[in-house]
């Protein structure tokens, strides 16, 4: 659990301490969109966006839900959240997406496996929702296929 930010320079292979976020984190989510690094959740339901050129942090909307162990992802402007955990015995299986323009959360369906620790990636106009541990505490090798338009998985 912590707050603490860090800078990697490859260069020297070194890390530079940068603004500490508002809120400590375990296990968020983070993402870059339009040039900004966006925090979500991590035991909580907030979430920062982290100003390079100003290091510093700015509150946005809170997800509707606590959540840590889950996973991001970019996609035409808008970020998606993919599953967590919401509290010790409860793994979420919901999709959530939020517009930095409006600065806006919507859910947006869910997946078919509830799980937590798991990964995605894009490709192409998809998302790819991979691995992680399912709600009876198994891991799971299942990948799903998130597309936007029309929204399916």
């Amino acid at each position: 659990n912590t707050s603490l930010f860090y800078e990697f320079n490859p260069a020297n292979n070194s890390f530079n301490q940068k603004a500490s976020l508002k809120y400590i984190r375990d296990r968020a989510c983070a993402v870059v969109l339009n040039g900004q690094i966006y925090v979500i959740g991590g035991g909580n339901n907030k979430v920062e966006v982290y100003d390079i050129m100003a290091n510093s942090w700015i509150e946005k909307k809170s997800l509707d839900i606590s959540l840590k162990s889950h996973t991001c992802s970019v996609l035409d402007n808008n970020i998606y959240v993919f599953g967590g955990q919401i509290s010790s015995t409860t793994i979420s299986s919901k999709v959530f997406k939020y517009n930095p323009n409006s600065d806006t959360w919507s859910y947006v369906t869910d997946m078919k496996t509830p799980r937590k620790g798991l990964g995605s990636a894009v490709i192409g106009n998809e998302i790819y929702v991979f691995g992680g541990i399912d709600d009876n505490n198994n891991f799971t090798n299942k990948v799903e296929i998130f597309k936007v338009s029309p929204i399916v998985f």
